[in-house]
């Protein structure tokens, strides 16, 4: 009977131990791995969580930061006043059959603009520079049509610079006062 009992204690122990490695072990590691799943899911809902509280501030920032862009642009120089007037000097200019070489405000009147723009009752007025090249009956057309133009407000230079033999077309600078605004409308 002692062998039996041996023997059965035996049975006994490996099917336990087969039952261990075949189900208890196999069920053990795939709970471990689920559980490692889970908590990985609840820490990534747990930054989601905290995400999506801060979407709120996030859109509101985005809608202040969008506010005080129009803001800035609305209170920006009238850029198509300007480009207005520059291609409406350019097409004049050409009509008379001269070229235009540059055409510049002041950096120092466009951040004037910039400042005064808030103040809308004002007019604005901008300092142009017009270097040209042509000839003198063209540039005095020009000019005598720049001067009748709703826009001008007065001569600050005029220069006119060429060669003794008259080879080279004559290089002509003039300056003067805009008004901003006005640009195709005449008096």
């Amino acid at each position: 009977m002692n062998t039996r009992a041996l023997t059965y204690s035996g049975a006994i122990i490996a099917v336990i131990l087969a039952w261990g490695y075949l189900v208890y072990y196999p069920y053990r590691v795939k709970h471990d791995e689920a559980s490692r799943e889970r908590a990985e899911a609840q820490q990534t809902l747990m930054e989601l969580d905290r995400f999506m509280a801060q979407v709120p501030t996030i859109v509101s920032t985005q809608k202040n930061i969008e506010s005080h862009r129009i803001d800035l642009n609305s209170h920006l120089f009238a850029k198509g006043d300007i480009i207005n007037l520059f291609d409406h000097l350019t097409a004049d200019a050409g009509h008379f059959g001269l070229r235009v070489e540059e055409i510049s405000p002041p950096v120092s009147e466009l951040l004037k603009l910039n400042e005064t723009m808030s103040q809308a009752e004002k007019p604005l007025f901008i300092n142009v520079t017009l270097r040209l090249s042509g000839d003198y009956l063209a540039f005095g057309r020009f000019v005598g049509l720049l001067e009748s133009e709703k826009y001008f407000r007065g001569f600050s230079t005029c220069l006119i610079h060429g060669d003794v033999e008259g080879r080279s077309p004559l290089q002509m600078t003039v300056a003067f006062k805009a008004l901003l605004g006005t640009a195709g409308a005449t008096s």
